[in-house]
C-alpha cells in the first residue's frame, strides 16, 4: 500500500510541476491598482576636452507612482506615471551645488524649481505594456523624453 501511495504522489507532483513549468510568467494587474516606488539615482559624468576635465554630479530621490488604467484580456496593460515627490541635487563643474526639494520648494534653486514643477504631481507618460512587462507603446503627456523606456522598462519578468 505504501509503495502505491509513494508512486501516486510522485506521478502527481510530476504532472503538477510540468504544468507550472510550461506557464509563462506574467503580470496580473487590476484596473485602479497603484504601484508606488521610491527611487534613488546617483550620477557622475566626467568630460575631458583638450586636456581639461570637468565633472558633473547629481543625486536624485523620487517617488514614482504607476496607476493601472486598463487591463486587456490578453494581459496588456495601460499604465500612467506620476511623480508626486522629487529631491534633486547637482554639483556643477564650477563646484557650485544646486538643489530642488518638492517638500521645500521655496528653499530650492529657482531654475530647478521651475524645471521640476512642470512634472511634479502631473501625469507624465502613459505606457502600454504586455503581460511580461515589455513596452508596446509610450505616449508622453508632458514634454519629456520617453525613449529610455524601450531599454529600461518600468517592470520586467
Amino acid at each position: 500500500m505504501c509503495k502505491h501511495w509513494v508512486l501516486f504522489s510522485l506521478v502527481g507532483v510530476s504532472i503538477l510541476a510540468r504544468g507550472y513549468a510550461q506557464e509563462n510568467p506574467r503580470f496580473r494587474f487590476q484596473p485602479g491598482e497603484v504601484l508606488q516606488y521610491r527611487v534613488q539615482q546617483t550620477t557622475k559624468v566626467m568630460h575631458t576636452l583638450a586636456g581639461e576635465t570637468s565633472v558633473l554630479e547629481s543625486s536624485t530621490e523620487l517617488v514614482k507612482r504607476w496607476e493601472i488604467q486598463e487591463v486587456g484580456a490578453d494581459g496588456t496593460v495601460v499604465m500612467q506615471l506620476t511623480i508626486p515627490q522629487i529631491k534633486l541635487t547637482q554639483k556643477l563643474p564650477t563646484g557650485q551645488s544646486v538643489h530642488y526639494d518638492s517638500t521645500k520648494p521655496d528653499d530650492s534653486h529657482p531654475a530647478l524649481k521651475q524645471q521640476m514643477e512642470q512634472f511634479l504631481g502631473k501625469p507624465t507618460v502613459r505606457l502600454k505594456i504586455d503581460a511580461r512587462g515589455n513596452v508596446l507603446q509610450a505616449q508622453p503627456l508632458v514634454t519629456v523624453s520617453v525613449g529610455h523606456f524601450a531599454s529600461e522598462p518600468p517592470f520586467a519578468v
